[in-house]
């Protein structure tokens, strides 16, 4: 064994050999790991790319596909009822006044006391709007607190609520057929908008806080007259008399029914017909519906659904779900063995309701969850984070 003098001390020469074991394991790591790797990545594109594959993971890897036997259950009074809906995290029941929240497992969590017999609500992110409907009575909630309330003169027909919290009702009276009154996240009156000749039948406060836009209906003539207002908040607030940034009247053969911003100046509006899109100063027809177009809805984050029915046999056929991206025009599909009974949707999930199961969509066409019952569903309330599954004496919570 050779020894080496080093500024007067004596070192041993490494040895070489006992190193190569270490070396051989490492190279085994890196190899295994990038293997590994390479699975991993050719499993995704293969899950993104092949749906029969996809649809294999989902069930029998990823559990995607649930039972009632799986879930927690809130039990409700079927004899008196109650008023359900889905907000936030919170699965909410209003009966006799009461509001209870409860979250994705089941317990109650908070109980606020709402005066108002039969309600309409609306949400955005973590807000709810609750007000008495063909009432006077109007609230916002947020999380488990009541933010305001508030008593007005006529009767409410329709609410309206943004992420933001700022708030806009339509009322009924005997002077003007429709009267929208604005409010701000703390409940101020803003403003208040007359339709002096016809009915406003829907209302959205853009995401930016700065446009609100009104769906009316003419039904006064021979023919039903549908159209679009877009109003500059900060407009009507400084001088009434040029707040209205925008007006589209559609053909006397076109319904309107909903309307939805998508961003902050891009709104949809939903007819019978078909769906037309408007942004800035510019209007264009963006989908016409055809004779097989079941269900449709442009209440999602930047994409529209439309629910189709194809043709599998002589006497057959299945669920084409159609979700297209409102900036980018790409279209995905996602089918369903029968046609489907109902579209409930909310920001980025869609549910379609087949009677006795439900599949739990991604606007990427993904599935989120399958829940699959003994018995027919009588109703889905949803939001992004929870879905309620209704019957007559119970509601079942799926978390998504």
């Amino acid at each position: 064994m050779e020894f080496y003098k080093f500024k007067g001390k004596t070192t041993q020469e490494p040895n070489k050999t006992s190193m190569l074991p270490h070396r051989k394991k490492r190279i085994i790591q890196i190899i295994v790991i990038s293997v590994l790797l390479i699975a991993l990545i050719v499993v995704a594109i293969i899950y993104a790319q092949n749906e029969t594959f996809r649809k294999w993971m989902d069930v029998n890897i990823f559990r995607k596909e649930i039972t009632n036997e799986d879930i927690p259950v809130i039990k409700i009074d079927s004899e008196n009822n109650p008023y359900i809906y889905a907000y936030d995290n919170y699965i909410v029941t209003l009966q006799k006044n009461e509001l209870k929240g409860y979250n994705q497992y089941g317990r109650q969590e908070f109980a606020l006391d709402i005066s108002v017999s039969r309600p309409i609500f609306d949400s955005q992110n973590r807000f709810l709007a609750v007000a008495e409907y063909y009432g006077k009575r109007i609230y916002l909630i947020s999380g488990k607190e009541t933010i305001w309330e508030k008593e007005v003169e006529g009767e409410i027909s329709r609410v309206n609520v943004n992420k933001n919290g700022y708030v806009s009702i339509a009322i009924t009276q005997t002077i003007n057929k429709t009267v929208i009154i604005t409010y701000s996240p703390e409940g101020k009156e803003l403003f208040s908008t007359y339709l002096a000749t016809t009915h406003g039948v829907d209302m959205e406060i853009s995401e930016d806080n700065k446009y609100l836009a009104i769906a009316e209906i003419n039904s006064s003539g021979t023919l039903i007259q549908s159209s679009i207002k877009i109003i500059g908040i900060e407009e009507v607030q400084g001088n009434a008399d040029n707040a209205i940034v925008y007006a589209y009247s559609a053909d006397s053969d076109e319904l309107i029914t909903s309307i939805k911003y998508q961003n902050k100046d891009t709104l949809l509006c939903m007819y019978d017909t078909g769906i037309i899109k408007i942004s800035g100063n510019k209007c264009e027809n963006y989908r016409e519906f055809q004779d097989d177009t079941l269900f449709a809805d442009v209440n999602l984050e930047g994409n529209i659904v439309e629910v189709t029915k194809k043709s599998t046999g002589l006497f057959s056929a299945q669920g084409e779900v159609k979700i297209i991206n409102t900036d980018t025009q790409t279209e995905t599909v996602y089918m369903v063995e029968n046609i489907p009974n109902s579209l409930k949707t909310y920001g980025d999930v869609i549910a379609i309701n087949i009677g006795t199961e439900v599949h739990f969509i991604h606007t990427n066409g993904w599935l989120i969850k399958k829940y699959n019952s003994s018995q027919e569903i009588r109703d889905i309330v949803l939001s992004k984070n929870i879905a309620g599954i209704i019957y007559k004496d119970r509601i079942e919570i799926v978390n998504l």
